[in-house]
């Protein structure tokens, strides 16, 4: 009786080392996917990090990229469900990134959810399109829904953006005890602070980008579907300019994996041409009174004063 006790003890106590020994290889993981010059400590399954520097990292490596695709992958593991949340009125680089990371979870095995967007005007082309793909049917789901089904075990993954007031919902990015930051742009000040781990390269071309570099890095293979990778080629078609601005080595190696996944890249092309007409549409709608405004104002007091700011316009609006 007292020799099975004793094992029993030492079955516990190797048990024991061997989930701290996990703990803090994950937390390892973790602290170098954010930079690596940062301390953290894990209480009660909530990470706490400490010093590091602020200051952006101009170089990219695929060692990064690496150990944030292991660190990801340890999180979600972890993770009882795993939301997908993008900016508000989304573009198809946040879309294409939200879904190429819904197949990222989900080749893991767990459940992901793509919270959908209430103003996405951008995306109806594609949206119709994604509507004839039946695994989508449950994947898209309201802020409303995915509020009801958060818990302490709930990891958010946030898409295209880093900005605390330009996330689809504030409140889900609150309630969300995890938060993982996969983001291309320039940190601002209303930065989401605190985020459990950050992918922020802002010499990156897009998020489709980035995302394609950790499903390249996942641990298993992952096996995207052509309209998953059509919408991520698309995503760096859009944000590039049709491969033209911000585009470097990285940026033509993820669009060579995604021809090699089954991209038709005239549906990319048709899917960016439609997004960019639709933004160029809602942006005339949204200042078009105000210029109509502006122009029936002071054209009364000095007409030739107003072709300044309108060939800015005009020249801003061409370059989307």
């Amino acid at each position: 009786m007292k020799e099975n006790a004793e094992e029993n003890l030492q079955l516990l106590k190797i048990s024991s080392l061997k989930d701290k020994y996990k703990s803090v290889t994950t937390a390892m993981d973790i602290v170098l996917g954010r930079g690596g010059d940062q301390a953290v400590i894990r209480e009660n399954d909530i990470y706490k990090f400490f010093g590091g520097r602020t200051q952006e990292v101009e170089r990219r490596t695929k060692v990064k990229a690496r150990v944030v695709a292991h660190a990801l992958e340890n999180l979600i593991q972890e993770s009882s469900k795993v939301l997908i949340m993008e900016h508000t009125n989304p573009d198809i680089d946040a879309l294409g990134s939200a879904m190429g990371m819904y197949r990222f979870v989900k080749n893991m095995n767990k459940n992901g959810y793509i919270i959908d967007s209430e103003n996405a005007a951008a995306l109806d082309s594609f949206k119709e399109v994604l509507a004839k793909e039946e695994e989508y049917e449950d994947v898209l789901i309201s802020k409303e829904v995915a509020l009801e089904n958060i818990d302490e075990d709930t990891l958010l993954i946030v898409v295209d953006t880093h900005k605390k007031n330009y996330v689809e919902s504030e409140e889900i990015l609150e309630k969300c005890p995890k938060v993982v930051i996969i983001d291309h742009h320039r940190r601002s000040a209303d930065f989401i602070e605190n985020a459990t781990l950050l992918f922020q390269e802002v010499y990156a071309s897009s998020a489709a980008e980035l995302v394609t570099e950790l499903l390249q890095y996942a641990t298993q293979k992952v096996d995207l579907k052509t309209i998953e990778a059509e919408s991520l080629y698309a995503g760096i078609m859009m944000d590039t300019k049709n491969f033209t601005f911000k585009t470097g080595e990285r940026t033509f190696e993820a669009a060579a994996f995604l021809r090699k996944c089954g991209v038709d890249s005239k549906k990319s092309k048709a899917a960016v041409k439609n997004s960019a007409v639709k933004q160029k549409k809602d942006i005339a709608n949204m200042f078009n009174s105000k210029i109509q405004g502006w122009i029936n104002y002071y054209s009364h007091y000095y007409k030739s004063e107003m072709y300044g700011i309108l060939r800015y316009i005009n020249m801003y609006h061409s370059r989307l």
